[in-house]
This record gives C-alpha cells, structure tokens and sequence, in this order.
C-alpha cells in the first residue's frame, strides 16, 4: 500500500506517460509496480478480478436502476465506483493520458489495488491492466548525469568612440569585371 501512495503522490497533478504504454510501464516499475500477469491454473488476484470484470470477460453483477426503471450495467470507473463503494476496496487508477485517479472506500479499513487504464487515441482502443507490488523491488533516486559544462568566455565588446563613423561594408565593383570573364560565367551556367 506504501508503494502505491508514494507512486500516486509522485504521478499526481500531471500525466506521466502521454499515451506510451511502456513509458507508464517503466515509470511505475520504477515506483515498485508491474503489471500482473495471470498464471494459468491459480486463482486471479483482485486486481486481476476486477479486470476481467471491466474487460466483460466475467460477469460483476452490479445494476443500477433509474427512476424510469431502465437498468444500466456500470462499466469503466463508474463500474470501479460501485465495487469501492460496495466493498472495503481502495482502487487507484493510474493512466497512460490522464492524471491518477483515486476511488476510496467507504470504510476505514481497505484493502488498496491498484489499476493501470491505457487509452490509445490513434487506434481508439482502451484496455486495463491489474498492478501489484513488483516482487524483490529496490527504492531507487532517480540519477541525474551532469556533464561538466566548459564555459566560453567572449571577447568583450569593443565600443566605437563617440563620433566615429560606423563601419561599412566595402561595395563590390562591378564595372570592373571583364567581358570574357562573364562570358565565361554564361558558359558554366548553360
């Protein structure tokens, strides 16, 4: 739970991936997060749960029910509000486009997941992703390289004393040039 509010505290007010899938993936390795990966045979994580429920790979059961008596099966954050308020679940919803999200629980005492939503534009596609805590992680500073920077020391400005005409460029002569050497030039042109 430490790793995933230091990660949300670090992401929070700004984007972190603009739209790169492995840009986020690498951040939030770096935060101590990985994607979870299901292993066939062992029964999924809530995290992993909770993705097949937004994938509509399985079944959730939440309905709601408006006033006029339609029924409205909740999907994307509206589904993840219902499960946080339903059950003693913190979710934190980090995102390739957007700021992180999160959705507390009602109760006090939670348990905290953490999700990954990567919406890509150009295709207009989205899928989700359940996080956990990457196993044998490591807190790391981020290193900044420095290279040692020579300084370039200029000249100093030589100021034209007061009443000095200024320099002017020399004016070409052009009368000067010869007709074999312009016709010579009209040559190498054509």
């Amino acid at each position: 739970m430490l790793r995933i509010n230091e990660a949300y505290d670090s992401a929070s007010g700004k984007p972190f991936a603009k739209e790169n899938l492995q840009k986020a993936t690498n951040w939030l390795h770096f935060q101590g997060l990985v994607v979870s990966e299901l292993v066939s045979g062992n029964k999924p994580t809530l995290a992993q749960q909770i993705v097949q429920y937004l994938k509509n790979e399985a079944d959730h059961g939440f309905r709601l029910c408006t006033s006029d008596g339609n029924i409205i099966i909740p999907k994307g954050i509206l589904l993840l509000v219902a499960i946080a308020h339903l059950h003693p679940i913190r979710i934190v919803v980090f995102s390739t486009r957007k700021k992180p999200i999160e959705i507390p629980s009602i109760s006090k005492e939670c348990y905290t997941i953490a999700l990954l939503s990567h919406k890509d534009s150009i295709l207009s596609i989205g899928t989700w992703y359940p996080l956990e805590l990457a196993q044998g992680w490591i807190k790391r500073t981020p290193t900044i390289h420095m290279d040692t920077v020579t300084s370039i020391v200029s000249p100093p400005a030589i100021k034209r004393p007061q009443g000095a005409a200024p320099k002017r460029k020399v004016l070409a002569d052009y009368a000067s040039i010869g007709d074999d050497t312009l016709r010579n030039l009209l040559r190498l042109v054509m």
